[in-house]
């Protein structure tokens, strides 16, 4: 009876090897295609580093792009000529600095005005061809030097002036008896603005002295 039993066995193992159809079939295996090897047929990963352009410095073309110290030969020569003519027309520099230097000091060079001293021997040499007014400005009139033109008080400053007309430089000479009553008004003229009036020194008196006559009472 065991032998029988292998025996049955043997041929069934037999049988199995000699029938494709009872060999078990890997349906995983038969029925669908090759597993694909995804690491194998999948493309290589690119180089996103490598593929990338360089990263351009933008600080450095935005520094280049606005220098406002480039250098002028950049610029086209016309307008660099037209720009650097319109600045030397809007500021001269330099003949701004000459003209502080040269500008006179008008009130230092110009002296003050006087009063113009007349001794009597110039007086009488300047009678012989008189081309001025000769005002007696004595209080109360005693006589005057002959050729006199008018008599008008010492203290009638604007009478005396409005005699003398707007001419500021009129030469004008002031006479009296003994020299101060015409000092005074010759200086109220002078600071009235007249710049040419003289008077006689010693007045009168000193006329006579130098033996000239006089003329009136």
């Amino acid at each position: 009876m065991r032998k029988f039993a292998l025996l049955f066995v043997v041929l069934a193992l037999a049988a199995c090897e000699s029938d494709p159809v009872s060999t078990p079939v890997d349906a995983a295996a038969s029925d669908t295609p090759d597993a694909l090897d995804v690491e194998a047929d999948a493309p290589e990963p690119l180089d996103v580093a490598a593929d990338m352009p360089e990263p351009q410095d933008v600080a450095a073309d935005v520094t280049e792009s606005t220098d406002v110290e480039a250098p002028l030969d950049a610029l086209p020569d016309a307008g660099a000529t037209d720009v650097q003519t319109q600045t030397d027309c809007i500021f001269p520099e330099d003949d701004m600095s000459d003209a502080e230097t040269v500008v006179p000091d008008i009130e230092a060079d110009v002296p003050p005005v006087t009063l113009g001293q007349l001794s009597p021997q110039q007086l009488h040499t300047m009678l012989e061809t008189k081309d001025f007014p000769m005002i007696d400005v004595h209080l109360p009139y005693e006589g005057t030097i002959p050729q006199t033109d008018i008599s008008i008080s010492y203290l009638e400053v604007a009478a005396i002036a409005a005699y003398i007309g707007p001419d500021l430089n009129r030469h004008t000479v002031l006479t009296c008896m003994s020299g101060g009553m015409s000092t005074y008004a010759g200086n109220e003229l002078i600071a009235l603005g007249y710049k040419h009036i003289e008077h006689l020194t010693g007045g009168m008196m000193a006329w006579k002295a130098a033996g000239y006559t006089l003329v009136g009472p």
